[in-house]
């Protein structure tokens, strides 16, 4: 399980994992009922893959919507990539938010406030 890529739906973001890659990416609208089965996914993938994950990998979120279970599993998510970094990775996340979309920022640094620990905040 190398490699994990899943296209975007109507309602779930698009995610391209690699174990090769320096930088894992989500992007898209992300609105599933079941937020926490879709991201638990991701989770899965990191425990699996951590030792061969580069140790300066990005984790890129490109999410210019999404609802308020995905944000539950988000953090849930970003947690798992905290431990990854606690754990002498120098991982970081990359956050992309659009110009002038006060919801993606502020969502960006709540979640920052939870973790106790900063983004790389990025607008297009």
């Amino acid at each position: 399980m190398s490699e994990l890529q899943l296209k975007p739906t109507k309602s779930t973001p698009g995610v391209s994992y690699a174990v090769n890659h320096h930088v894992q990416e989500i992007v898209g609208i992300s609105t599933p009922v079941h937020a926490f089965e879709f991201y638990q996914v991701l989770v899965k993938w990191i425990d699996f893959n951590e030792k061969e994950i580069p140790i300066d990998t990005k984790f890129k979120f490109n999410l210019p919507y999404f609802n308020s279970a995905t944000m539950k599993a988000l953090l849930m998510l970003l947690e798992r990539i905290k431990a990854g970094i606690h754990s002498s990775k120098n991982w970081s996340i990359v956050w992309v938010v659009e110009d002038e979309d006060e919801f993606m920022l502020d969502a960006a640094e709540t979640l920052e406030s939870m973790l106790g620990m900063k983004f790389q905040i990025i607008t297009s």
